[in-house]
């Protein structure tokens, strides 16, 4: 092995060791607020089950959820649906005491006007969790009301509360007695999701949430669109070539991941780089990683040629596990790599998270976001 093949497997390691997904961690989320305030109707909604499909039950009747509901959803993602933390306290067993620690995001779920005798509740969710959001369900009780009226609501929730900001949700039509013949009336979901969603990213958590998830589309576009800018800048980097071959690596295992469950290694996730092209390439991942920043060129160029490649590849894993297939077809991942290389890409694609995402659903779902 050369020095430079040395640098590059050290570079390549290191940053690896840093980045690679931990698919062992759990998610833990505890949806707190009054009887009747809708939160098991916004679980519901916010991992985009239909009402044939709940993973929690909804009841006719006003208050059906008066105790603790563990909802142990995936192997991953585990929720508790409660009146609030002190009846998940009463338990007072080792199951809810280890829940209690591990609170990744506690969603305090309130309903019409603002309500001082909310606030204790409130601090005692904010002590056990790392992130909490404020969701005012119901809002359409207020749809009657001016742009004005409906923000009056809003603003005083959050002086009550002391919090910056609340999500206004309608979640409405998961009660058994709905008209089954009228759709589901939803409003104000994707913006908790997407928060939610953020909120994990912080602690790489955020794959096992969008694994969950109905149509992860959205999701596994950002992935891949994130990836690609951060190739685009890593070409820039005196390591650049086994950077770049890393965040290809980490984000076809959280891919992978997201669509089948299974846990890709780093070595697996590596092997697949070179067979996208390995007839013009060789199959070694540093002669891979050469083909990267190609030598003898601009610096926006080969961010371009980073950028390119690793939109091809990802959008290949993407397009593959949407059509019900795996990464055991090498010769379908390497047949839309070629097709979409043959995108053209200008150098402000590649500036852009919204046209870069709007590019990829053009390419691999024929629609816009």
């Amino acid at each position: 092995m050369t020095k430079n093949e040395q640098d590059f497997q050290k570079n390549l390691d290191d940053f690896l060791n840093s980045e690679f997904p931990d698919f062992t961690k759990k998610v833990c989320m505890a949806v707190v607020g009054k009887v009747s305030a809708g939160k098991s109707s916004l679980i519901n909604a916010l991992l985009q089950r239909d009402r044939s499909d709940q993973v929690c039950a909804v009841g006719a009747v006003s208050g059906v959820t008066t105790n603790v509901k563990y909802i142990p959803f995936d192997d991953d993602v585990f929720i508790v649906d409660c009146p609030g933390l002190d009846d998940v306290k009463k338990e007072n067993s080792d199951v809810t005491q280890e829940f209690l620690n591990n609170i990744d995001i506690g969603i305090f779920v309130v309903t019409g006007s603002a309500d001082e005798s909310q606030k204790e509740n409130f601090d005692l969710l904010k002590q056990h969790t790392k992130h909490t959001l404020v969701v005012l369900n119901k809002f359409d009780e207020f749809e009657k009301l001016s742009k004005v009226g409906q923000e009056k609501v809003i603003d005083q929730w959050k002086q009550v509360l002391g919090v910056k900001e609340i999500f206004p949700t309608v979640t409405e039509g998961y009660d058994p007695d709905y008209n089954e013949e009228l759709p589901l009336n939803l409003k104000g979901i994707d913006d908790v999701r997407d928060k939610v969603i953020e909120c994990l990213k912080e602690n790489k958590k955020d794959i096992l949430f969008i694994k969950t998830l109905k149509d992860k589309r959205k999701y596994v576009a950002g992935i891949a669109v994130t990836a690609v800018l951060s190739a685009v800048a890593a070409a820039q980097l005196p390591a650049g070539g086994a950077i770049i071959t890393g965040i290809q690596a980490v984000a076809i295992a959280s891919l992978a991941y997201i669509y089948t469950g299974e846990i890709l290694s780093k070595k697996s996730a590596l092997a697949l780089l070179p067979t996208f092209a390995a007839e013009s390439l060789g199959s070694t991942l540093y002669v891979w990683a050469a083909s990267l920043i190609p030598t003898g060129i601009i610096n926006a160029t080969a961010g371009v040629v980073a950028g390119g490649i690793t939109l091809a590849m990802l959008g290949a894993v993407i397009a593959v596990f949407e059509a019900g297939g795996n990464l055991d077809d090498k010769s379908m991942l390497s047949k839309i790599f070629k097709e979409i290389r043959k995108t053209e890409i200008s150098i402000s694609d590649l500036k852009s998270f919204p046209a870069l995402s709007q590019l990829l659903f053009k390419i691999l779902f024929k629609s816009q976001m």
